[in-house]
């Protein structure tokens, strides 16, 4: 796909051909799936909206890297963005990536690709003809997931009408105090028609790091369990050994870590920062 290496997205380690079916060896992801941190609670640590800024703002820069060298990923969902131990987000399955034709100057995108509770309005219509934006959707509900702390709705297509519920009242179960310039950011992302939606993660990461660096009225708590059927939609992936059902009350050693409202510790990567490999 040419998307090269980026410290932000999974890469590939090599590819073999097993009893005739290629196979992707790809990087290793120690702290599992951001699916996972959600249902056990793994993710929010002692200040829960540092953590989901934190991760939220890594998974913008691994997206708008795939944008800049012309791939939609069109999957963007808590179970395609992976952790390492030391709170590193890295954004998969870009592997079904395709183009659409030979000399179109379409992006590229996955083959197929569509959870229905994170998709766009647009994807939802047609498969063709997608933007950057739809990712852009799809990463409005993959964080709004993590503010409710289980998906916000079984049709992504309504999860701006859930979020405007949302944001006029924030609901006892879900985290609190969220910076009003966050559901800015938010509210942008979930206009229906593409064209009026921001077509770059880029810059609202930097808007997400300016709110990660305003002063806090203290720790947020992290979301209540959601009852059934509020149920993360894909099969996790391997979780990291010692994430245990005490993990949301223990000390972590594991997982994304708490950033302490400080998540600009971090700043946007670059290549120079990987070894080898290529998009997974």
């Amino acid at each position: 796909m040419g998307l090269g290496l980026h410290p932000h997205i999974a890469n590939c380690v090599y590819v073999r051909t097993l009893e005739d079916v290629p196979r992707v060896f790809a990087e290793w992801a120690d702290g599992g799936s951001l699916a996972e941190a959600v249902r056990d609670r793994t993710l929010y640590g002692d200040d829960p909206l540092a953590a989901l800024l934190d991760v939220a703002i890594q998974a913008a820069w691994g997206l708008e890297h795939a944008h800049e060298n012309g791939v939609v990923h069109q999957d963007v969902k808590p179970a395609n963005v992976m952790l390492t131990r030391d709170g590193t987000v890295k954004v998969t399955d870009f592997g079904l990536a395709r183009a659409r034709a030979a000399g179109d100057a379409e992006p590229f995108v996955s083959r197929g690709g569509l959870d229905p509770a994170y998709c766009s309005p647009e994807q939802a219509r047609s498969p063709s003809g997608l933007t950057p934006a739809t990712d852009v959707w799809s990463w409005a509900v993959t964080v709004f997931e993590m503010l409710l702390g289980g998906p916000p709705v079984r049709d992504g297509t309504t999860a701006g009408d859930a979020f405007d519920d949302f944001a006029r009242s924030q609901p006892p179960g879900a985290i609190q105090r969220v910076p009003t310039e966050m559901l800015d950011v938010l509210r942008e992302c979930f206009a229906k028609d593409p064209a009026a939606r921001p077509s770059r993660l880029g810059p609202l990461a930097e808007r997400l790091v300016e709110v990660s660096r305003a002063p806090s009225s203290g720790p947020s708590s992290p979301p209540r369990r959601p009852q059934p059927p509020c149920s993360p939609t894909a099969s996790p992936t391997t979780r990291c050994p010692c994430w245990t059902s005490a993990a949301a009350t223990a000390p972590r050693s594991c997982g994304p870590a708490p950033c302490g409202r400080t998540p600009t510790t971090r700043t946007p990567a670059t290549t120079a920062d990987c070894t080898a490999g290529g998009p997974v």
